[in-house]
């Protein structure tokens, strides 16, 4: 994402024990230039989207792409040790499947932040794509349940001590 004059600079988020260890653990883990990596990415799936390639630039592109696929290959991490969408105190979140967020405020019930939807996010005419809106909610959602001191709950398990609503009512 382009910085912009307008832009506010970044407020952390306060993550609880359970999420500042878990993104703690996969920050040291990546290898160094791993953030901009996913910026470079996020840069690229822009370019994608606006592009209209000519034929050499398409089996020049599909040659790269296809190196990088191999590349990353030879590095598949389980569940527990993938990097891609653990960099939570970073505004990409170390992952390019929404749009990067820029915190400017955070309490414990509120979050605001600045975002801009780029080509791969957005419709015809820069309109930002109903899917990057959810997408954008989801990422804002779990990063404020992320903040509290709500544990994770187990699969099935209430959420935040609260009690399940019966169903029947």
């Amino acid at each position: 994402m382009a910085e912009t004059d307008t832009q506010q600079p970044h407020v952390e988020l306060p993550l609880n024990r359970h999420w500042s260890d878990w993104s703690t653990r996969a920050m040291r883990q990546a290898a160094p230039g791993w953030a901009d990596l996913v910026r470079e990415m996020a840069t690229l799936q822009d370019a994608f989207a606006a592009g209209s390639p000519p034929q050499q630039a398409v089996t020049e592109i599909r040659a790269l792409v296809q190196r990088a696929t191999t590349l990353l290959a030879r590095s598949q991490a389980g569940d527990a040790d993938q990097l891609f969408g653990r960099f939570l105190l970073d505004p990409t979140r170390g992952q390019t499947f929404s749009p990067p967020v820029h915190l400017t405020t955070v309490t414990e019930r509120t979050l605001t932040g600045q975002t801009r939807f780029g080509r791969f996010h957005s419709g015809n005419n820069a309109a930002a794509h109903g899917g990057g809106v959810a997408l954008l909610f989801d990422e804002m959602f779990g990063r404020l349940v992320s903040c509290g001191d709500i544990p994770p709950c187990p699969h099935g398990e209430p959420v935040g001590g609260l009690p399940q609503r019966d169903a029947a009512r």
